[in-house]
């Protein structure tokens, strides 16, 4: 038996999933493209439907756009500030004794995935760079320790962690409902306080219930081991 045929056999889920990767990677096309697209169709949309002229639509689009500058910029900002604090010394220090922690693969998947989701409910950005991280830290680890485990499902787990950022503190929409004057808060008629959002009982519970249901759904999709 050959090499590849061993290896197919010993490893059915990649096998299951060669046929799906090579369409994906074939035909799915770049983010850049989905926004090309979608640009022309609002065009064509608001060239039908609102009775605006060529002119008028580029215009809108170019205010569109320089209206969103201030708001890329913050998020690079947070972005870049989580980078920044998760490649301090401290932190490095705290995820390479986090990333000793797993014994086995299912618990790495789990274990990366709720540290990336508490990680993300103190800021966005740090989420998804103290994800990576530790991902590359539990891989280098349990493979020092002679323990297999699947990378990209590591990196998958590391980076679900991300599905509770808008319960956290970075959370957009609860941090402009309560920003004084936001678009929000005049059509609300008042600042709704982040007590009442991202720190209420109910968005507390609806966050530890996410993070139980998808570290579940992990060990239950995560691959044997090989």
């Amino acid at each position: 038996m050959s090499p590849t045929s061993q290896k197919t056999r010993s490893n059915p889920v990649s096998a299951a999933m060669r046929p799906v990767n090579s369409l994906v990677e074939r035909f799915i096309p770049s983010a850049l493209v989905f926004a090309i697209v979608l640009t022309v169709v609002v065009a064509i949309m608001a060239l039908a439907l609102t009775g605006s002229s060529p002119v008028e639509v580029v215009q809108g689009w170019g205010d569109g756009l320089s209206g969103l500058l201030s708001f890329m910029t913050q998020m690079a900002l947070i972005l870049l500030l989580g980078h920044t604090l998760a490649n301090t010394r401290p932190v490095r220090r705290l995820l390479s004794f986090l990333g000793g922690v797993p014994r086995g693969p299912i618990q790495a998947y789990v274990f990366v995935f709720v540290v990336a989701a508490v990680a993300s409910l103190i800021t966005w950005g740090l989420g998804l760079v103290v994800g990576a991280l530790l991902a590359k830290e539990v891989a280098a680890q349990l493979k020092a320790k002679g323990i297999r485990l699947h990378f990209p499902m590591l990196v998958a787990a590391a980076f679900s962690g991300f599905v509770v950022w808008h319960m956290g503190y970075s959370g957009s929409g609860p941090l402009t409902a309560a920003t004084e004057g936001s678009f929000l808060a005049e059509q609300i008629g008042r600042t709704i306080s982040v007590s009442e959002t991202t720190f209420s009982l109910w968005n507390i519970l609806a966050a530890i219930a996410t993070v139980i249901v998808v570290g579940a759904a992990l060990s239950l999709v995560a691959p044997p081991r090989r």
